[in-house]
């Protein structure tokens, strides 16, 4: 799985299946390993308690991260365990159904182990091997006689059903992994086009498109920009390092983000630098509002962050602009940028807005 084909859920998401499918393989190999030594089949005994060494070894392969490995491990367990059980009890037993379920995990391989979510020429031709394969035990168990037989109909019917059960069992648990992992790539990828990837709020890029869904001519509803800017961030930066400064925005982002307001809608982002942008909703008076960001403010205020064993303080400036009817965007961006600036040059650490408010 390659790190720079695929995100790292996602990738963590198919490792835990991959252990699942490994576990199920050394659980059934033991089973067959049980019952051919039962039937005093020991070529095949020793074929599958060989097999569960190598889902052993495939374990360790994925926690090395050696996924290349896992995967080849992977097919040649298999392949021995179908090739020997046909070529020692025959066709009629169902191992030979093991090709359908090994072509589908070829692809879903090639998916995993790949940049991209092309198929692969080689899985291709992986898939016509898995054919021909299966043309050519069909050919053996039809020109030499089988050198084990239990001479028992149940048992090899049920055999022969249990085979096709966990060859259709495979298929599906490889659709299954595949259609999850594509959803949970398309998820992270989506997060990743709308977050900012340092404090989890929204980026810039998404909340302009909030805004321009919100922000129309026929717009009814009680709305306001608050943008926060953290006072002298630059002093933080050089006083205790850019990893510090990082950590504010971490801790602020969360303090904001899980305010508890009187706003009945409040969405956050981070803006830029060391700004942040809030689109609200609100349903009482405009005084009420502006309590609400005197109280984040007093908050960011009190709040103690620390980073490498040291104390961090820093307040923030909140500029408010209060949505009006000839507003266009532009015009609403302007005036809370405006009295966020108003409220940096009257001192910072305050809350700046319309002194007609009420």
């Amino acid at each position: 799985m390659s790190k720079r084909g695929m995100t790292s859920d996602a990738k963590k998401y198919i490792i835990q299946k991959m252990y699942f499918v490994n576990a199920f393989l050394i659980v059934l190999h033991f089973l067959y390993a049980g019952f051919y030594i039962h039937f005093e089949m020991p070529i095949l005994f020793y074929v599958n308690l060989f097999d569960v060494g190598l889902c052993i070894v495939g374990c360790f392969c994925l926690k090395k991260e050696s996924y290349k490995n896992y995967v080849h491990l992977l097919f040649y367990e298999l392949y021995i365990f179908m090739i020997f059980s046909v070529i020692f009890l025959g066709w009629n037993y169902g191992y030979q159904f093991y090709c359908i379920s090994f072509t589908v995990a070829i692809f879903f391989c090639d998916f995993c182990l790949n940049k991209n979510e092309k198929i692969r020429i080689n899985s291709i031709a992986m898939g016509v091997f898995n054919m021909l394969l299966y043309l050519a035990m069909r050919w053996w168990t039809n020109n030499h006689p089988y050198i084990y037989s239990l001479e028992n109909d149940l048992i090899e019917n049920g055999l022969y059903i249990t085979n096709i059960v966990e060859t259709f069992f495979f298929v599906i648990l490889y659709i299954s992994i595949y259609s999850s992992t594509v959803n949970k790539l398309e998820n992270e990828l989506r997060n990743m086009a709308e977050k900012d990837p340092l404090t989890g709020l929204y980026n810039r890029r998404k909340m302009m498109g909030m805004l321009e869904q919100i922000i129309v001519p026929s717009c009814d509803k009680k709305i306001l920009l608050a943008m926060f800017d953290v006072d002298y961030f630059k002093n933080v930066n050089d006083s205790y390092g850019h990893g510090a400064g990082d950590e504010v925005l971490r801790k602020l982002a969360m303090l904001l983000k899980n305010h508890d307001t009187n706003l009945s809608e409040y969405s956050v982002c981070r803006w830029g630098g060391e700004e942040f942008l809030a689109i609200c909703e609100y349903d009482g008076s405009k005084n009420d509002v502006i309590e609400d960001f005197e109280l984040i403010r007093k908050d960011v205020e009190d709040f103690d962050i620390f980073y490498e064993g040291k104390k961090i303080n820093v307040t923030i400036t909140i500029g408010i602009s209060f949505y009006k009817k000839e507003f266009s965007l532009d015009d609403f961006l302007k005036e809370v940028d405006t009295f966020l600036y108003n409220g940096k040059e009257a001192g910072r650490n305050r809350v700046s807005y319309a002194i007609e408010v009420k």
